[in-house]
């Protein structure tokens, strides 16, 4: 069992969470006072026999909420961003000023 305070908990959030996926307890302490415990769940959540995947189930046959189509996201992952030179991007800034005009 680990215990963090807030700001050092907010400045390594990776390194934590990493530890609780490891299995380990984090506290959380805001002036030496227990606020929060970060674990992991008791209950396999991504499991389809699941009581937390039978309450979805239930919310949307109640019209509560949609699920989702796809368990992965269509986003590319960060390397994709485009960039676009500031000489180009000035142009298009100006052509579009310009019809104000």
């Amino acid at each position: 069992m680990k215990s963090v305070g807030v700001k050092s908990l907010k400045d390594n959030l990776s390194s934590y969470l990493r530890l609780v996926k490891e299995g380990e307890v984090v506290l959380v302490t805001d002036h030496n006072e227990i606020i929060a415990e970060i674990k992991r769940p008791q209950a396999d959540f991504n499991s389809k026999d699941s009581k937390f995947h039978q309450f979805l189930l239930e919310q949307a046959s109640l019209g509560r909420l949609i699920l989702a189509k796809r368990n992965k996201s269509k986003l590319k992952k960060s390397g994709s961003i485009v960039r676009i030179k500031q000489s180009e991007w000035q142009k298009s800034y100006e052509e579009t000023r310009n019809d104000r005009n």
